[in-house]
């Protein structure tokens, strides 16, 4: 029998998320381990605010 390992330094994982803006605009927030990626968006004020957001966790720096 083996036993289980990992290999962080190469391994992947992601969340998305689909989001619904009061405006109407349908887009996907994806976050992986080292970025915030913003799809389908049509709003640049909602890319800014999500881009501020990202911006002040030092995680994804």
């Amino acid at each position: 029998m083996g036993s289980p390992s990992g290999d962080c330094g190469h391994e992947t994982c992601y969340a998305q998320f689909k989001c619904h803006d009061p405006t109407g605009d349908d887009y996907y927030v994806t976050f992986t381990r080292k970025s915030v990626r913003i799809s389908s968006c049509q709003d640049d004020a909602i890319k800014n605010k999500i881009k501020a957001w990202a911006d002040l966790v030092p995680a994804l720096e």
